[in-house]
């Protein structure tokens, strides 16, 4: 027979257990739930047109995606985006049309960054403060 003190130690040794991997799947899973999809980004960039100044994608807080053309078009000669993890969740997007500059944020979250990055878009770290990371994706 098992003591009662054993039986107590083996039961908080599995609930110990338990939770180390509850936050384990919690961890990979919210991680693969909001992973970038790079390879999509770049396809994207390398087949765009009128980028002959800049074609750039950065990666901002390992969350989102900046991506900055510019070129020498009669129309559309500019568009700034941030993507949320895939180019179909566009955020906040600033660009050149027929009728003139456009701008649309579909999240009030990202608005102040948005207009704080194209404000600072020639800056290091895109004009954001040390709390952000900022990295140019190549491609």
């Amino acid at each position: 027979m098992i003591s009662k003190t054993k039986s107590i130690i083996i039961i908080a040794i599995i609930v110990i257990l338990f939770v180390i991997v509850g936050i384990y799947l919690i961890y990979f899973y919210e991680t693969d739930e909001t992973a970038i999809e790079f390879d999509v980004f770049k396809n994207m960039a390398k087949n765009t047109t009128c980028a002959d100044i800049a074609n750039k994608l950065f990666i901002i807080d390992n969350q989102i995606v900046f991506w900055v053309v510019e070129g020498n078009c009669p129309d559309a000669s500019y568009s700034y985006t941030l993507f949320g993890n895939n180019p179909n969740e566009i955020l906040c997007k600033r660009y050149d049309s027929i009728s003139g500059p456009q701008e649309q944020c579909n999240s009030d979250n990202y608005q102040e960054i948005f207009l704080s990055i194209i404000d600072n878009i020639d800056a290091d770290n895109l004009g954001l403060d040390a709390t952000h990371t900022v990295s140019e994706i190549s491609f």
